[in-house]
């Protein structure tokens, strides 16, 4: 039944275009280009043939060619190349096909026929599978168009966002904990501009403590809060010689960083 739905739906043509780039050759076959040669059409089969849980195979060779009489011989030229699927059928091996169109059909001994007329496969049902595979990976490629768009609006925002924080800061001190207060709303603090550094830390400390009373990450992140508050006022306000480096102002934020999403992690737990 296959063999002869594309036999009889689909023009035989070597004058055809290559499928566009990332596109299933059979699927671009079978419901855009709709003609073509050899290996389309045995690929076709195959794929076809395979999703309705019949094993096949392509086999790509030549055909007979043509008796020459005289010599008592088949001689077998390049036009001759050709491919062919085909189907196992348990008991019987592994039966050629001929659904191009511009070929004859091969000629099945008679318990042959017999076992095509058995095993007569639904196109029907085929095709919607088809149809159905075509659909998901249009889908699949409309679900990556999505995520990629997200992934620059997001990042886009993020980098917008940074790069506000960078012009307001006049050190790394001050960036990282412009930062901080950025992060505060999420946990529950608010960072009222009147607040010190250390005033806000005071702050977290106090949140922490009643929102995550047994957590061993809200004491830390409570102390390395601490520690940031004190690095930035000393930045701001201690003698020339006794400021912190810029460089450690990173290393003050990893710290803080890595609590804050420790408790990121231990309140999803929580919801769950």
């Amino acid at each position: 039944a296959i063999q002869n739905y594309l036999r009889t739906t689909y023009p035989y043509t070597l004058d055809v275009p290559m499928p566009p780039a990332g596109r299933d050759a059979v699927d671009y076959f079978l419901f855009d280009l709709r003609k073509g040669y050899c290996d389309y059409y045995a690929s076709a089969m195959v794929v076809m043939a395979r999703s309705l849980g019949v094993p096949a195979r392509l086999a790509v060779g030549y055909a007979p060619g043509e008796y020459d009489a005289r010599k008592d011989r088949l001689v077998v030229r390049e036009k001759d190349a050709h491919s062919w699927p085909e189907l196992y059928f348990p008991g019987y091996g592994w039966i050629p096909f001929e659904p191009t169109a511009a070929r004859p059909l091969f000629q099945p001994q008679a318990g042959l026929r017999r076992t095509q007329e058995e095993n007569k496969l639904d196109v029907e049902a085929t095709m919607r599978s088809l149809r159905w595979r075509a659909a998901l990976q249009g889908a699949v490629r409309w679900g990556s168009w999505l995520l990629a768009w997200l992934v620059i609006v997001l990042g886009g925002r993020w980098l917008w966002r940074e790069w506000r924080l960078r012009r307001r800061a006049e050190n790394p001190w001050q960036l990282v904990w412009l930062r901080l207060e950025r992060a505060s709303p999420g946990f529950g603090v608010i960072p009222a501009p009147w607040l010190t550094p250390r005033e806000l830390a005071q702050a977290w400390s106090q949140t922490l403590a009643a929102r995550y009373p047994d957590h061993p990450a809200a004491s830390a992140l409570a102390d390395a809060i601490l520690a940031l508050a004190e690095g930035v006022e000393a930045r701001a306000y201690a003698p020339p010689g006794q400021r912190p480096a810029d460089a450690d102002a990173a290393g003050a934020w990893r710290q803080v960083r890595s609590g804050l999403r420790a408790l990121r992690f231990a309140r999803l737990l929580r919801r769950k």
